[in-house]
């Protein structure tokens, strides 16, 4: 197949053509000789599977012939016929196990290291570390010779790590996939030096940017019948700046210098390398426009010499060109979703080149609109699949008390009782959701923070006699994942296994079908491999089995070899290297997407990279600017990037920045094809936006006022309710006419209400037990009192602490204050409820005052208790008379067990501190004026047809109501009139 030579042999394939058609072309020409089974002599390596599927496509595309043996780089770790005498590798899980033990036991010894919870991470990144260094040819050894000058401790420690590390892998005598890949190049290198293979062997597609990569390549190189065809190679690129990109100091950034560095450890110049099969590329003056752009800086000031020649070439440099600049990132998607629909009815191929996975799910979700599923080389996230996120969801709840919210998510998922009668088990849920032991037990909605399961059975036993043998399944498996004893990670998969098959099979059925479909499948395999791999003996907690689940479940992918559309294709950077399509959309085009940004190393910072000669940071943005220039170079091409992420406004890719800075600097001719390629971008957006566009005009709603029939008005309030009629009378007409309630939160919360209801209940069980004559108010038994009463009511550890901090910090002055109130008078009731009722119509003021006391002269004190600040002289004179109106009650004897009595004393207590606390004024008419005021309200909705207004007298624009939504807030202003309007 190729003519004896004494030098590598290497061939490229140039920018801007379709590197695998290229490749199987060239290969057909220079074979036209051979017999159609004499192919199969013939073996090729290339970068990645994809690649091999599609080379092998267009072999059986040229007709009958046999194929060749088409392999890829990564299977020489495994290569079983090698000729080497080595065991294989140790496997990615069981290094990932050994490695987790090491970072634990040093996080356990140095906790300010890092958080446990980020032991796997570590050990992950521990683990890409030691394959750089196998990769790379480097020895752990070269670790005792750092120096680390000036560097901070965090570095000593990593590197002290790093060198015990060494002394522990080397005794297990363990073997890294990449070092026995390394391992096996080496072996075929020095075996073909004595016994040279006479049939051709050829790698296809690779840059070598790794170092075991560029060592397998000189190896083939040098073979009687050996070749390597680079990839994505600039033949506009000067001899002079292959002179600068080949030095040994130079950047890695440019997207031609892993081929430089290649072609320097293949002994090959860059300037003499053949083609491997000519055919004209699609456009060779647009790949010398960014040949020109992406020069390295410096030899920028080329940009002044050869611009101007290409004036005359920018127009069809860019007349396939489309600039999409959208303002978000969801318009970008929807945008980049419209080009790919619109190929896809004319028949065309396209693709999405990004390494922006958000994009490219956000893409996929709307192709799904047209029933478009795209194929997308990474497939889709095992973790994020519906087997996935069961999977991660259940191994979170090893070993924890549960929350209603958790519960509800478990039992909900769709996987949950699958097996057999899910109807009954949906119903069964939302039973469960709404349920109330009593008045005052919910179960799950407002109810305790985490589930008692022994309440929810006796809610069975009780009000739900059916749902049995429901509720004990339930019981039942969750109570067999409470044990937080540690243990080791085989006993937590099968914990975890049993919990998963009870969940599935449900109450009634026999097997559980977990395991279902293509995403099922792939989920076993990882879960039996895990199973199989964790045998250690060390011992873990249920956290740490969870993050490693998570972990393991990332690294899965499901695929549909059926479901994907032919022409619709979205490829990872790796994936475009060696593949075309009729249109090629790169999208994310912004810094930090595309090129990423530099993974964090937490083991060698960049001068310690730079001593063990490992790779820098430069490298991978030197890769991610070739896959864009290759990528460029297509027939037709979209460049896409949104203008803000969030708030936050984004930066142009730098390879978009210098295309953009050269263009402008050409005068009016750049500056033109820059305004087309942006009108053309912009036609993308607005066919996006239309779609979401309403066809008709909408009116906007009025503000509402309501008015019900005189039947269905509120019929009873209480004294909290009336500065919400005053206010927002909307939101009274909602819960008491329409009767719609907002739903309370799955358990309850460490929040406002909680607080101030915890406070009440230590305030009222002081008063209960404490004697002023005996001496019992004290600070120390108001705090022994809070102690007992957070212990039993508030099962937020942080929150108690905090509570009872703040509870410290006024103890002194509450209890003084309790002292002069027990002078003035004694306490007659507390948490007392009362009512009174209008003579007018039907309706009934009720009330729960916090503190009722009588003084020497009979007359009555009312306290209330705010854990806040009361309101102030002007609210309480116009919206909140909560005090006046259980003054009204008191007045008329509506308290139980109480007389009517005269009011000496109204009175808001503030736990804040006695600055906060607030009195209102009293005088002999305060009652019933208040009462007068309340019926002449009443009245106005009632009888006068005053509607129910929304949002009327507001105390801060910025506060909400649950019925906000309903009354269609935001369609109307503020200052918009309410529309009367009787309702049925």
């Amino acid at each position: 197949m190729f003519e004896p030579n004494h030098q590598s042999r290497v061939f490229m394939v140039p920018i801007g053509a379709d590197f695998s058609q290229n490749f199987v072309d060239g290969l057909f020409e220079r074979a036209i000789t051979k017999q159609p089974h004499e192919f199969a002599s013939i073996t090729i390596y290339l970068n990645t599977r994809r690649a091999a599927r599609r080379v092998e496509d267009l072999f059986k595309q040229k007709g009958a012939t046999l194929l060749p043996r088409l392999k890829v780089l990564s299977d020489l770790t495994h290569d079983a016929l090698a000729p080497i005498d080595l065991a294989l590798p140790v496997s990615p899980l069981q290094r990932r196990l050994k490695l987790a033990d090491l970072v634990a036991a040093l996080i356990e010894q140095q906790p300010d290291l890092a958080p446990k919870s980020s032991v796997f991470a570590l050990a992950d990144s521990l683990a890409a570390l030691l394959d750089e260094f196998h990769g790379e040819g480097v020895s752990l050894d070269r670790l005792q010779d750092v120096e680390l000058g000036n560097a901070s401790e965090h570095w000593d420690r990593s590197l002290k790590f790093l060198n015990i590390l060494t002394q522990y892998w080397t005794a297990q005598s363990l073997i890294d996939p990449e070092a026995r890949q390394r391992a096996v190049i080496q072996a075929y290198t020095n075996h073909w030096v004595e016994d040279p293979p006479s049939n051709p062997i050829i790698i296809a597609g690779s840059t070598g940017s790794r170092g075991a990569t560029a060592l397998f390549m000189q190896a083939v190189s040098k073979l009687p019948q050996g070749a390597v065809v680079l990839p994505g190679y600039d033949v506009e690129t000067p001899a002079d700046v292959w002179d600068v990109l080949g030095r040994k100091n130079a950047n890695d950034d440019h997207p031609q210098s892993m081929l430089a560095r290649v072609c320097g450890k293949l002994n090959t110049d860059p300037n003499d390398i053949p083609a491997w099969h000519e055919k004209l590329v699609f456009s060779q003056d647009r790949n010398k426009l960014l040949s020109l752009a992406l020069r390295p800086a410096p030899v920028t000031d080329q940009w002044l010499e050869e611009g101007p020649d290409l004036i005359p070439t920018i127009p069809s440099a860019t007349q396939n060109i489309s600039l999409i600049s959208a303002v978000s990132p969801k318009d970008e998607a929807n945008a980049i979703a419209v080009c790919l629909r619109e190929a896809a009815e004319r028949n065309e191929t396209a693709v999405l080149i990004t390494p922006d996975r958000n994009l490219t799910r956000r893409v996929s979700a709307q192709l799904n609109r047209w029933n478009i599923t795209p194929d997308d080389s990474a497939g889709e996230p095992l973790h994020l699949s519906a087997i996935g996120i069961f999977m991660r969801l259940t191994a979170g709840l090893l070993g924890k008390v549960i929350t209603p919210a958790e519960l509800i998510a478990v039992l909900k998922h769709p996987l949950t009782h699958q097996a057999d009668d899910r109807g009954n088990h949906l119903r069964f849920t939302r039973d469960l959701e709404r349920a109330e032991l009593d008045r005052d037990t919910p179960l799950i909605r407002g109810g305790p923070p985490f589930v008692q399961f022994d309440i929810i059975r006796e809610w069975a036993d009780a009000k739900h006699v059916d749902a049995q043998p429901w509720v004990a399944w339930l019981c039942d498996g969750f109570e067999m994942i409470t044990d937080t004893t540690p243990r080791s990670m085989s006993d937590w998969l099968a914990v975890h296994e049993g919990f998963l098959y009870a969940l599935s099979k449900g109450a009634k059925a026999e097997q559980h079908c977990l395991w279902r479909e293509n995403e099922g499948q792939q989920a076993q395999r990882l879960f039996d491999n895990l199973a199989q791999e964790a045998d250690g003996d060390s011992v873990w907690t249920a956290s740490d089995y969870a993050s490693l689940l998570y972990s393991v479940l990332q690294s899965g992918e499901v695929r549909d070899a059926v479901k994907p559309h032919p022409n619709i294709a979205i490829w990872g950077t790796l994936e475009a290297r060696v593949q075309g399509a009729d249109l090629v959309i790169l999208g994310g085009l912004n810094e930090g997407i595309w090129p990423q940004k530099p993974k964090p190393d937490p083991w060698l910072n960049r001068s310690m990279r730079k001593q063990l000669g490992l790779l820098l940071p430069e490298r991978n943005i030197g890769l991610s600017a070739h896959d864009f220039q290759q990528a460029f170079g297509q027939n037709k091409i979209v460049l896409s990037r949104a203008i803000r992420d969030g708030e936050a406004p984004t930066v142009s890719s730098r390879w978009l920045t210098r295309l953009n800075n050269l263009l402008t600097g050409l005068g009016k001719v750049g500056e033109t094809a820059l305004s087309d390629m942006a009108n053309r971008g912009d036609r993308w957006l607005q066919l996006a936006r239309s779609l979401d566009r309403p066809t008709g005009r909408l009116e906007k709603a009025a503000r509402p006022a309501p008015v019900p029939p005189a039947t269905a008005h509120p019929k009873r309030l209480s004294v909290t309710r009336i500065k919400t009629l005053v206010r927002n009378p909307y939101e009274i007409y909602a819960q008491s006419v329409l009767e719609l309630r907002a739903l309370k939160p799955y358990g309850l919360e460490p929040d406002a209400l909680s607080r101030g209801i915890v406070l009440h209940t230590i305030l009222e069980t002081f008063n209960q037990s404490t004697h002023f004559e005996d001496g019992e108010y004290t600070v120390e038994h108001f705090l022994d009192i809070a102690t007992k009463v957070l212990e039993r009511d508030v099962p937020w550890q942080s929150a108690r602490r905090l509570w009872f901090g703040r509870l410290k910090k006024i103890a002194p002055w509450l209890v003084e204050a309790e002292q002069e109130r027990s002078q003035l008078g004694r306490i007659s009731a507390q948490e007392i409820k009362g009512a009174r009722q209008a003579t007018e119509f039907v309706f009934t003021l009720t009330a729960k005052a916090d503190r009722l006391d009588l003084d020497p002269k009979g007359q009555l004190m009312i306290y209330d208790y705010k854990s806040g600040d009361p309101p102030g002289p002007k609210e309480i004179h116009h919206f909140d008379k909560q005090l006046q109106l259980e003054a009204a009650i008191a007045a008329a004897g509506g308290f139980a067990n109480m007389a009517p009595l005269s009011i000496a004393a109204l009175q808001y207590i503030s736990l804040k501190g006695p600055e906060a606390s607030r009195s209102v004024p009293v005088t002999d008419t305060l009652a019933d004026d208040t009462w007068a005021e309340l019926i002449q309200l009443l009245r106005c909705h009632f009888e006068n047809g005053v509607g129910y207004g929304a949002r009327l007298k507001m105390q801060k624009d910025k506060y909400g109501s649950d019925y906000d939504h309903l009354s269609r807030f935001g369609e109307w202003e503020e200052t918009d009139m309410p529309e009367t309007r009787d309702v049925p």
